[in-house]
């Protein structure tokens, strides 16, 4: 984010963006912390701010992780005797 190019402030939002449902709340908090203090270019100044925005209505978004879940969905009952 502290960057004098335009084009790098750009690629770390959107790769936040891209990313965010992996986040915990600790690690959105500090990403939208460091944008609101960052350093960066007047010109990128309505995209951090959208991304801020953005950010926040996002914050409570649910992280995307594998939960356990069965192989199949019913396992089939086999009874040896009539094998």
């Amino acid at each position: 984010m502290n960057s004098d190019d335009p084009s790098a402030v750009t690629r770390a939002l959107d790769d936040a963006k891209y990313s965010w449902l992996m986040f915990g709340s600790e690690l959105r908090n500090d990403i939208i912390r460091t944008a609101e203090s960052a350093n960066y270019p007047a010109v990128v100044n309505s995209y951090v701010n959208n991304f801020i925005e953005w950010a926040n209505s996002q914050f409570n978004a649910p992280k995307d992780y594998n939960s356990p879940r069965p192989l199949v969905d019913v396992l089939p009952v086999v009874d040896l005797k009539t094998v």
